[in-house]
Order: C-alpha cells, then sequence, then structure tokens
C-alpha cells in the first residue's frame, strides 16, 4: 500500500495525530506510520492503551478524552479496527 501524504498549508496551526490500534494490538505495528506522519506532517503519539478488552470501552474512551482535552489545536485519530470507536 502506498500512502502519500502531504502537510495542508492552508492549516492555521499544527494539527497533532494520535494512533489508536484495535483488538489485542500493542501499537508497535503503527511505529513506522508514526515516523512517517512526524517527519512529513507534524508531531504523532501512539497511544498504548490496554487492548485485552479487561478495561470496558466507555471508560477508555474517558481516559482518551481526558488525554486530548490537554491538546492546545486540531488533533487528527487514526483508529485502527476496535481502535476506531
Amino acid at each position: 500500500m502506498l500512502l502519500i501524504m502531504k502537510p495542508n498549508s492552508s492549516a492555521p496551526t499544527a494539527s497533532k495525530t494520535w494512533i489508536l490500534d484495535g483488538f489485542m494490538g500493542n501499537g508497535c505495528r503503527f511505529e513506522k506510520l508514526r515516523d512517517r506522519i512526524r517527519n512529513e506532517i507534524g508531531s504523532a503519539e501512539i497511544w498504548y492503551y490496554q487492548t485485552s478488552g479487561l478495561m470496558p470501552i466507555d471508560n477508555l474512551a474517558r481516559v482518551f478524552s481526558s488525554i486530548l482535552s490537554w491538546e492546545s489545536g486540531p488533533v487528527n485519530v487514526i483508529g485502527y479496527s476496535m481502535g476506531g470507536l
């Protein structure tokens, strides 16, 4: 798969990208994507969270929401599989 990313030059401020893996994932498989986004677009992080299903999804949503509340600008979220919920 070829992924071509271009920065949005019309954006007033740089956005941060958060990457969320799916059920039973650990996020490591997205390190190359995170690095590419950092190199070509801007700030990017992988959220390493409890993906085993032991924590209810609504609790995970509250935790991630609180993390996002600390962001001062626009945020992009890439969710893979259950990470997209």
